[in-house]
């Protein structure tokens, strides 16, 4: 198996980890994270905040909205996603679908803020 193979299945591991007790779960990271549903969804179960969902009609424009959230959200926390765009996930571009994870992961996982730290500091990862 490739590197990036063992990278995804690594993740999908650990982010249905988090999306188990919101009864939902990935299947393949570069599809199911496309439309920003599950992405928001692992973000509120590891930061304990509520985050909203877009609303708009279009469903490629939702999807991009949806995303963009997420990624404000992170960078809220003082994370930085260098190159990392809302299309780039839409798409299901997989080196930047991995790197974003990666970032959540140090973030939320390394740094030890799931569990007991609500409250993310704004540390730069």
């Amino acid at each position: 198996a490739s590197r990036e193979e063992v990278q995804k299945r690594t993740f999908e591991k650990w982010v249905n980890m988090y999306l188990r007790p919101r009864d939902q779960h990935v299947t393949d990271l570069f599809t199911d994270l496309r439309d920003g549903v599950l992405l928001l969804l692992l973000l509120e179960q590891l930061s304990g905040e509520k985050l909203g969902r877009s609303r708009c009609v279009d469903e490629k424009l939702r999807s991009l909205e949806n995303v963009d959230m997420a990624l404000t959200f992170l960078h809220s926390k003082g994370l930085r996603t260098v190159n990392i765009d809302a299309t780039n996930i839409v798409s299901g571009d997989s080196t930047l679908t991995l790197g974003m994870l990666w970032i959540i992961i140090l973030k939320f996982q390394i740094h030890g803020m799931v569990n007991g730290g609500n409250n993310v500091n704004n540390n730069t990862t």
